[in-house]
């Protein structure tokens, strides 16, 4: 079955063709020359991973950060399989049947999972017998899981949360798990029929253009307004981890020194994580105008449980979804924060008149018709001590 039709596939290779093989700026195909079955009789005969041998992409292994692409396909109704960087150091991305578990769904097990540390997304997963598109991208350990075009998940395991899912999994006992930068990929063989097809890779590298708006040490790049002449170091400082502190009061906010059009704005944000107190905030996308509480601009809501609203200020200009708009709020499409103290992650896409909101890898809301219009981005003290980290800005050309 699965064994046997890469065998065969190995021997009609040419024995000096390299691994690898350039294909145009998609990534790179991996050629399944010289690929390694590794056994795994601890679980049972029929278990095992089908390992990629890529010591020519680097020194003796790959080294993240990478993109891989596969396309999937499961043969027989139930199959299960899954891509891995060995037993019990790599994470899995899962490649399953959903119907595999029959009327008791698992979710962290389920197609597309982080296996056992962080269920997928909504998804649309293909019917037995065609092929599924799948995408892994990972930065140091910071992972993103991909299907069919949907972002499932967005997971990094070197931070608190996701080492705290670590120490809840079975991967705990496992002391390797998540801490090497370099690795091999394996595909997984659970014992049933799954093919895979134009499987790619792509060394990332850094973000090109990226930029750091919070330098983790300073105010640098940043312009407070605090109408009651409050000083602003009372109000936001910098903690011990590197973390942007706002005490949450008086209300105002503090604004970039720059102003910004098209861009994508990625974040990182918690609730006071001693107190657990929630409370409210935003971040002000294309601000203009004069100073005050509040200025012209589209808020990116923060308030507790409705991260991925939008609230238009000042008449700013912008069309939201309508059934889910009552005045200047638009709802967003369901909540899908962190329990309150832990950290959570804000993509914000402002791409000319459409402007996108993600939190924890999940699209909540958009906006179009959105004034197209250089402006601060802007975040706010409304009340509640919040902390923010990883404050960064990628331009749109």
């Amino acid at each position: 079955m699965a064994c046997q039709r890469l065998r065969e596939h190995r021997q009609q290779r040419e024995q000096d063709r390299q691994r690898l093989r350039p294909a145009g700026g998609h990534g790179q195909d991996l050629d399944l020359h010289g690929v390694q079955h590794v056994q795994d009789p601890g679980l049972c005969p029929k278990l095992g991973a089908f390992l990629l041998q890529l010591g020519e992409l680097t020194t003796a292994s790959f080294v993240m950060p990478i993109l891989l692409s596969p396309k999937f396909g499961l043969i027989n109704a139930g199959s299960s399989a899954g891509i891995v960087a060995t037993w019990s150091s790599g994470p899995e991305y899962q490649v399953l049947d959903d119907a595999y578990f029959g009327a008791e769904p698992q979710p962290l097990h389920e197609a597309g999972s982080l296996y056992a540390i962080e269920e997928a997304g909504p998804k649309s997963l293909r019917p037995v017998g065609e092929f599924n598109r799948g995408k892994i991208v990972v930065r140091g350990w910071a992972i993103e899981h991909w299907l069919n075009g949907t972002r499932l998940l967005s997971c990094d395991l070197a931070g608190d949360e996701g080492k705290a899912r670590i120490q809840a999994s079975k991967f705990a006992s496992m002391p390797l798990f998540a801490k090497s930068d370099k690795g091999r990929i394996a595909l997984q063989d659970h014992g049933d029929e799954v093919a895979y097809r134009s499987l790619k890779l792509r060394e990332l590298g850094e973000h090109p253009g990226r930029i750091a708006l919070f330098n983790g040490r300073d105010l640098t790049g940043w312009v407070p307004f605090l109408p009651d002449g409050s000083d602003p170091a009372q109000v936001w400082s910098v903690d011990a981890e590197g973390n942007l502190v706002c005490s949450g009061t008086p209300a105002g906010y503090i604004q970039t020194a720059e102003d910004y059009t098209s861009y994508v704005l990625e974040l990182d944000w918690r609730w006071d994580p001693v107190t657990k107190q929630p409370g409210n905030s935003g971040v002000l996308l294309r601000k203009t105008g004069e100073d005050k509480v509040w200025p012209r601009s589209l808020e990116a809501q923060l308030m507790a449980d409705h991260a991925g609203d939008f609230w238009i200020i000042d008449g700013f200009p912008a069309t939201t979804v309508p059934e889910r708009t009552n005045g200047r709020n638009a709802k967003h499409s369901h909540a899908n924060e962190n329990p309150v103290g832990q950290w959570n992650h804000y993509r914000i896409s402002v791409d000319r008149g459409l402007v996108t909101l993600e939190v924890n890898g999940q699209v909540l809301n958009q906006a179009s018709g959105v004034l197209e219009v250089p402006g601060r981005i802007c975040l706010q003290s409304e009340g509640a001590p919040i902390h923010f980290r990883n404050v960064r800005l990628t331009p749109i050309g």
